[in-house]
């Protein structure tokens, strides 16, 4: 059920987005969220700020796997297979007009199925420390949106890393790669990262 984002923004307030998914086998997946968003008592009277897997969104598709709310007013959408730059400029519209979201970075995933979603190659083990699978996450080509009518648009210059580690006000992220298939193949045994 990745289809569903919720993350506390401001004062507790709840956010979801019921994203509309890439594969038609999966549409109805969002259905039993929407039915818990809004019926359940601890999400009652929360907002769905964006998403109805009820109506029809054309090519706006998107999938919980690739938003991630990190802090200090910025989100992280990875534009992938499966969420489409339709639906990354609609929920950074909404989440910008309604002052949720000051900074959205873009993470452009190459084509690889490895690419397949943002949090399969790049997540949080703490604040300033992440594990990435470098042959994907060096080939994210990054951009930033900003508030704007029409929304602003930057081109980064610096890597993914180095834009999310800027935007969270970091000097820097530890980095721990994850090893892949070169990894797997070795037979090595894991060794324990400090985060």
């Amino acid at each position: 059920m990745g289809a569903w984002v919720s993350a506390f923004i401001g004062a507790g307030l709840i956010v979801s987005v019921l994203g509309p998914l890439y594969w038609p086998a999966r549409h109805d997946e969002t259905l039993p969220m929407k039915a818990v968003s809004g019926f359940h008592p601890d999400f009652v009277g929360s907002t769905v700020w964006w998403g109805d897997p009820e109506r029809s969104w054309g090519l706006s598709t998107l999938e919980g796997g690739d938003v991630m709310p990190v802090g200090n007013g910025v989100v992280l959408i990875g534009m992938s297979e499966r969420s489409s730059r339709q639906a990354i400029t609609q929920l950074a519209a909404i989440l910008f007009e309604r002052g949720a979201a000051e900074r959205v970075i873009v993470a452009g995933m190459p084509k690889p199925r490895a690419a397949m979603r943002l949090d399969t190659v790049f997540t949080f083990a703490d604040r300033d420390c992440v594990t990435t699978f470098p042959n994907i996450v060096h080939g994210i080509h990054t951009f930033t949106l900003r508030p704007g009518d029409p929304i602003e648009v930057t081109v980064e210059k610096l890597s993914f890393v180095d834009v999310v580690a800027d935007a969270l006000n970091l000097p820097g992220l530890r980095v721990v790669e994850t090893g892949g298939d070169a990894y797997a193949a070795s037979g090595t045994a894991a060794t324990p990262v400090d985060c």
